[in-house]
């Protein structure tokens, strides 16, 4: 069909769009008319066919202003949506520039189309999560190649060619990773969330090298930052994660804090390394906390801590280890885990009893095969000896 043919088409279309509900309530009013009016004289009967093709033609209208609004709508939809896949497709070939300056503003422009279309944030959000997760190793900060015996720049140490783009590259990363922090951070003082806050986003960084990360005081839906390193200190004091959040296999080079943070799903650390200070004081696990095989290889605090479900540190490595005032509520299992200081569970609030074969859902605390270089403190030597075997 030619291109006439088609806006011939669409135009009996639209005409019988309008005609066919004119035509209907037109027979309706003159229906309901003839049974609610004194049609018994000739002018009765004119004036009841008048006051019906007065009301049709008052629908026809009112369809007509309806299609026509209808059409201007998607009109504007349509040049909506194919002007942010025109910003979406630039903002993702920006990203792939080897000039860090377009990369940065490859990111601020896909932060713009978030926050002013809603509907796309979490598209935008698995954007900047992909860019994050890339392969990249960190700057080494190496000197420059001498040249001659000398370096060519005395006056501070200088940086290879491939170190300064890596350099450039943590910068924009950086970036990335203060969008996520802007507008998934809440304001705990106010009852009203912040104008730049993204509700209910998820987000995936799994095997992420994230440098200088913090996401501290934000509010996620669920979250998995498996097999991820974060290199230096990070923070997430005050963050809510609603769902399902994965920290296994993760590495954590520097301190690291997990104060007051409320995980309402699933947390799994299974299998992390923690290399300095870690503090999970005051968090609340909910569903269940897996900290299997997870090796804390300095100080870690998990004062005040309240599990609401289950508390696995199976196999766990601590170098040092404070549980005091923490709260099980369900079970807490030590099997195989080494102590090599001595740890503490000052007025912490542990379930008596061992695993009960006959009674597999009862909570119960459980140090089987626990190894500990320094003794066992007095305050869980009588779990110790409930233990079975």
């Amino acid at each position: 069909m030619n291109k006439t043919g088609r806006q011939t088409g669409r135009t009996g279309r639209a005409v019988l769009a309008v005609v066919t509900p004119v035509v209907l309530v037109t027979a309706a009013a003159v229906l309901v008319l003839s049974r609610v009016l004194d049609i018994s004289t000739s002018a009765a009967r004119l004036e009841m066919i008048r006051t019906a093709l007065t009301i049709g033609a008052g629908t026809g209208a009112l369809t007509t202003l309806v299609l026509a609004l209808r059409r201007q709508w998607a009109t504007e939809h349509d040049a909506t949506e194919r002007r942010l896949t025109d910003l979406y497709v630039k903002a993702i070939e920006q990203l792939g520039s080897d000039k860090p300056p377009v990369r940065h503003g490859a990111l601020y422009a896909l932060e713009r189309i978030a926050q002013d279309n809603p509907a796309h944030r979490q598209t935008v959000v698995n954007l900047i999560c992909a860019y994050l997760r890339g392969p990249w190793i960190p700057p080494t900060n190496r000197p420059a190649t001498r040249v001659g015996g000398l370096r060519k720049n005395r006056s501070a140490p200088a940086l290879s060619a491939t170190d300064q783009g890596k350099r450039e590259e943590r910068e924009v990363r950086n970036t990335a990773s203060r969008i996520l922090h802007r507008h998934l951070q809440r304001d705990p003082a106010s009852k009203r969330p912040l104008a730049t806050f993204w509700p209910d986003i998820d987000l995936d960084l799994a095997g992420a090298v994230l440098v200088d990360f913090s996401l501290d005081h934000c509010a996620v839906r669920a979250a998995t930052f498996a097999g991820a390193t974060f290199a230096r200190d990070m923070t997430f004091a005050g963050t809510v994660f609603a769902g399902a959040v994965r920290f296994d296999r993760a590495t954590f080079t520097g301190t690291c804090s997990f104060y007051q943070v409320a995980f309402k799903g699933t947390a799994w650390f299974a299998g992390a390394t923690f290399k300095r200070l870690t503090y999970f004081g005051s968090a609340s696990f909910g569903v269940s906390a897996g900290f299997e095989d997870a090796v804390f290889e300095e100080f870690v605090l998990f004062d005040e801590a309240t599990w609401s479900g289950d508390g696995n540190f199976a196999r766990t490595t601590f170098d040092a280890v404070s549980f005091d005032n923490t709260v099980f509520r369900q079970s807490a299992r030590f099997k195989a885990a080494t102590f090599t200081s001595l740890p503490t569970f000052r007025d912490a609030q542990l379930r008596s009893g061992g695993a009960d074969p006959r009674r597999p859902s009862s909570p119960f605390t459980d140090f089987t095969d626990a190894r500990f270089a320094h003794g066992v403190p007095p305050e869980i030597r009588g779990f110790i000896d409930d233990t079975p075997g």
